[in-house]
């Protein structure tokens, strides 16, 4: 198995900035959830790509790429990312984690990528050597400390956020987990709410 250890720290560094931005978006008193359910996780996969952009500026970027045909019906990726300095792709799924079953799906969206990735279309049939699926998410930490998303969050923080509620460590067939990593941003201290926004990524490699 090869993994090229350029687009692991590449990863994290685009998270880093995307995060600054976040912060830089809430110290302007900028409140774009205001008054409804949280923040669309659109935004999570454009200021990604954007920010990806930023350090490979020959990577091409992609929103909602469909999957097979029409008939197959099998829906879209959120997002990827074509790397040509470092011969690699990367398929984005973003989720809201507001929600038990948001965080238990994210082995169908690795899997799903996996099973997929043949779908994306280069007219001499090739794909880049190195594959990768990135899961973007959003919790907000909401009401007691030792509550479930206060507990979803640690997984994050400890790097296993793949435990189901039962503690079992959940299987990724085909696809081997790199880095997962987590940010609490300055939302609260900067704008009138009562509870805190942290931004979590997944990266895994796929097994061929």
């Amino acid at each position: 198995m090869r993994i090229n250890d350029n687009i692991t720290e590449l990863i994290d560094k685009t998270f880093q900035s995307m995060c600054d931005e976040y912060d830089n978006i809430f110290e302007k008193k900028f409140y774009p959830g205001k008054g409804n359910a949280g923040f669309h996780e659109t935004n999570l996969v454009q200021k990604f790509m954007f920010h990806y952009k930023q350090n490979v500026k020959e990577s091409i970027v992609w929103s909602e790429l469909s999957i097979g045909t029409k008939k197959e019906g099998n829906g879209r990726f959120d997002g990827i990312i074509i790397d040509p300095e470092n011969d690699a792709i990367i398929i984005i799924e973003a989720k809201r984690f507001n929600q038990k079953h948001k965080i238990e799906s994210i082995v169908s969206d690795i899997n799903r990528g996996y099973e997929k990735y043949d779908t994306i279309h280069f007219e001499d049939g090739s794909l880049p050597t190195y594959r990768y699926i990135l899961v973007l998410g959003d919790i907000w930490e909401e009401g007691s400390p030792t509550g479930p998303r206060r507990r979803w969050i640690e997984r994050w923080i400890d790097n296993n956020p793949l435990t189901n509620f039962n503690g079992e460590v959940t299987i990724i067939d085909n696809n081997i987990p790199l880095k997962h990593q987590h940010r609490k941003t300055l939302l609260k201290k900067y704008l009138e709410v009562h509870y805190e926004y942290h931004l979590v990524y997944s990266l895994f490699y796929c097994k061929l």
